[in-house]
């Protein structure tokens, strides 16, 4: 017993027939073909599942990571499927001990009938020593049956039963919901989940830190602040660095930029425009200014993209990791124009797209070996820019919202604008410490 399965059957002749079983690549069924102890049983389920991710495409892929997930779900005694593998291996503990036990009752038969020709005495002796003998194994198989399990237990989530919510067949938690928000500090596990999805903290320079303190002090007028924008490169002591002065730089090229559209004769983002055109105005200038210092990493690329991760599907904007095109770090979906199909139901629609498609990819990340895979995206729609995040956690998704940043179209809009800024480049950090790890 326990010899196992030979190579070359364990994967080919297995793995081809096993997504036709009922469930797909059936552990129970591999377990039973294998015939081996739980350690090597569960190793060889592994390696093979994790070889057939990393050649599935496209919906194989996707039902891959489902199954590998559901398996490293195994010491989680809630799951369904923890629940199922402990019992399974119960089982197996005790049909293993009742073999041996037969088998050393069978041995003993067999060498009592070899000396029965010898002596009846020593039969007689022989007998008794089986009775005893049977006895003892007996009490030995039973205890050799481990039903201990160093099971993990699970995060009280029913505090946040309010803010779950089923989607694609999924558990979603919305951790920003402003009605959620004001219980958010008195719930242990939201300050959990709220913990390990944060965007890291993002010091300014001080030059930048200075121009946003000026223009926080200014009255709401397109005239001083433009003022104060343009005499503040002249109190710098060092000379500007695009690299080490690329907040400034984002913070005096966007204001100017949404100054200029607000003292145009015609401000366009006060007149209809076109989703594209309202991109062009808003979200494209707005994040390739954000990226520019760092294009040597990140590569912006806009208008119908497609990502390896997400197959035939078309995005406005992604974010492509120069070194590896395949890591794509940040996705953009504009929902809409202004004041031209920017209805709720085309922002609805949009978003469901997005976490749709985020969901099997996140999950083929944990399938992956990564332990907690997040996704960064933004959305935009009627002039506001969503900076968000999908994170899976455990059997959960953790949806962010950090940032809604208003495009202004008003000087006091852009004060407000203006003051977002440090935390947009704490999710520009967020973006550039997952592609350091990776």
């Amino acid at each position: 017993m326990f010899k196992g399965l030979p190579k070359e059957l364990s994967y080919s002749s297995w793995l081809l027939t096993a997504k036709h079983l009922s469930p797909a690549y059936d552990y129970v069924d591999f377990a039973n073909l294998l015939s081996s102890t739980k350690e090597n049983t569960n190793r060889s389920y592994s390696n093979i599942m994790r070889k057939a991710l990393r050649e599935a495409e496209r919906e194989e892929k996707t039902k891959l990571a489902d199954v590998i997930n559901t398996f490293n779900s195994r010491s989680n005694p809630t799951s369904v499927f923890g629940q199922q593998y402990a019992n399974y291996w119960l089982e197996r503990d005790k049909k293993d001990s009742e073999e041996r036990m037969s088998k050393r009752q069978r041995i003993t038969i067999e060498a009592t009938n070899e000396t029965a020709c010898s002596s009846f005495d020593a039969i007689i002796s022989k007998i008794a020593q089986t009775v005893s003998g049977v006895e003892n194994s007996s009490t030995a198989a039973d205890t050799e049956v481990d039903t201990q399990r160093d099971d993990k237990v699970d995060d009280d989530w029913k505090e946040l039963e309010n803010a779950v919510f089923k989607e694609f067949e999924e558990k979603i938690i919305y951790l920003d919901q402003e009605e959620y928000k004001q219980s958010k500090n008195d719930n242990t596990v939201a300050l959990f989940l709220s913990n390990i999805t944060n965007i890291p903290s993002k010091q300014l320079s001080d030059d930048c830190l200075l121009l946003l303190e000026k223009i926080g002090n200014c009255e709401p007028s397109s005239r001083l602040i433009r003022s104060t924008i343009r005499s503040h490169a002249l109190t710098m002591e060092g000379p500007f660095d695009i690299v080490c002065h690329d907040d400034l730089n984002f913070t005096e090229l966007l204001c100017t930029h949404f100054l200029n559209l607000i003292d145009s004769p015609r401000n366009p983002l006060q007149q209809q425009q076109l989703e594209r055109n309202a991109a062009f105005l808003t979200t494209i200038p707005i994040l390739h200014n954000l990226f520019i210092s760092r294009n040597d990493v990140i590569d912006m690329q806009w208008v119908e993209r497609q990502a390896r991760s997400t197959g035939n599907v078309k995005w406005d904007g992604i974010a492509f990791q120069v070194k590896n095109k395949k890591i794509t770090p940040l996705f953009v979906e504009l929902s809409g124009g202004i004041d031209f199909n920017s209805g709720t139901e085309k922002e609805k629609g949009d978003e469901e797209k997005l976490i749709k498609h985020f969901i099997k990819t996140l999950k083929v990340k944990k399938a992956e070996g990564i332990e907690i895979p997040s996704q960064f995206y933004i959305r935009y729609h009627d002039l506001n820019i969503y900076f968000e995040s999908l994170t899976y956690y455990e059997d959960h998704f953790i949806k962010r919202t950090y940032i809604v940043l208003t495009c202004p179209s008003t000087p006091r809009e852009l004060k407000k604008f203006a003051e977002k800024i440090p935390q947009i480049f704490q999710y520009r950090q967020g973006i550039l410490d997952q592609l350091s790890t990776n």
